[in-house]
């Protein structure tokens, strides 16, 4: 097998700039410069090391909008964008991406976090944490989880857009060492991440609906992230699919009904928590925070960016730029509150008034002709 080398040199340089500049770990003074500082005997309420760990959580992944701020629905067939500046969702929905210069690329952030948790597991011990859960687990057990669940979504990110990545275990690679790494097997990476949510899952939070806590994993998250990648590795992409068949980096060689059952079981371990639900009004999936839907999910600011970027032109006292315009496709795709698709004669679907009688989610979904926006038709 020819083997692939990644150089992670970039990784390095960027990653220690941590201990040798200013950066959000720090606050006035500036005196977090040192391993030992951080990861300080002293300091039995862990607030450096705490602080080491909220900016690993910094570098998940964004979601709707991560490309040039469009929604990543406008790189499919269900929305447009007018933002006509910004061609990196144009290049998405085109598939004009080239394997030097795509859009989202995120090697070297999610290397520097997979660095950083390195980091952290290997010094969280120095701090003598005597925060406790209820369930007795010791904070110290608790944060080197977190840590590893983030790493497991790093990893997991990375094997979606390039099957196997070179794993580091717990190693802390410095200036000097020799990175040039070879990939590891695409099943290498995805065992890797199952048994870290293994290994995991009992030592993290249990509530994941707890107000002080509910941007960090608990053990729902760890079962699902397990789950996703079993349910990735089982698709025909990777299952039978590969893209060379002889090439164990770029997928598994053969095809195994074994691992849908590994997938199912996965899923029905979660579902067995009896944490999670579907809520019955689709809109307080989207204004509820800390939701019986919502699993693990990455915290934005207090702003309303959404909105202004979205919102109807000429409908606020601020400027709306009515970005995301959904596809007639997307429109037609819902069906009417019959449950009947509209292509259904007896879904009493009317083209003459076609917004009538939908689907309950396509009113929390488009901005239909003559709907009513902040009580304004």
């Amino acid at each position: 097998m020819k083997k692939i080398y990644i150089k992670l040199l970039a990784v390095l340089l960027l990653v220690n700039v941590l201990f040798s500049c200013k950066s959000d770990l720090e606050t006035e003074p500036i005196e977090l410069q040192t391993l030992d500082q951080v990861f300080n005997p002293k300091d039995s309420a862990g607030v450096n090391a705490e602080r080491f760990l909220i900016d690993i959580y910094t570098r998940l992944p964004r979601t709707l909008n991560r490309v040039g701020d469009d929604y990543l629905d406008a790189a499919t067939d269900d929305a447009i964008s007018s933002n006509t500046a910004n061609v990196s969702v144009q290049q998405l929905a085109m598939g004009t991406n080239s394997s030097d210069n795509y859009q989202d690329n995120q090697w070297a952030n999610w290397y520097a976090g997979i660095r950083q948790v390195n980091i952290f597991v290997n010094n969280i011990d120095k701090v003598p944490l005597k925060g406790k859960l209820a369930n007795g687990t010791g904070f110290n057990a608790v944060w080197k989880s977190e840590a590893r669940f983030l790493r497991a979504i790093y990893y997991f990110e990375l094997v979606k857009r390039h099957a196997g990545v070179p794993l580091l275990g717990d190693k802390v690679y410095q200036l000097g060492d020799d990175v040039e790494l070879p990939r590891n097997s695409f099943e290498d990476c995805i065992n890797y991440i199952v048994s870290e949510c293994d290994a995991i899952s009992n030592t993290l939070r249990t509530n994941p609906f707890d107000p002080n806590f509910i941007e960090r994993p608990t053990k729902g998250a760890a079962l699902a992230l397990k789950a996703r990648a079993l349910l990735y590795a089982a698709s025909p992409l990777f299952n039978g699919g590969n893209i060379d068949p002889s090439n164990p980096v770029t997928g598994y060689t053969n095809f195994s009904a074994d691992r849908w059952k590994k997938a199912e079981q996965a899923a029905l371990d979660l579902i067995d928590l009896s944490q999670f639900e579907l809520l019955p009004d689709f809109k307080n999936v989207f204004i509820t925070q800390g939701n019986r839907e919502r699993i693990f999910s990455r915290q934005g600011g207090n702003n309303t960016s959404v909105e202004v970027n979205n919102g109807p032109v000429g409908y606020s006292v601020a400027i709306n730029n009515g970005r995301t315009s959904p596809t007639q496709e997307l429109v037609n795709a819902f069906g009417m509150n019959n449950g009947l698709p509209i292509t259904d004669p007896a879904s009493g679907y009317n083209q003459n008034n076609p917004y009538a009688n939908r689907d309950p989610r396509f009113y929390a979904t488009i901005f239909y002709n003559g709907a009513p926006w902040l009580g304004r038709p």
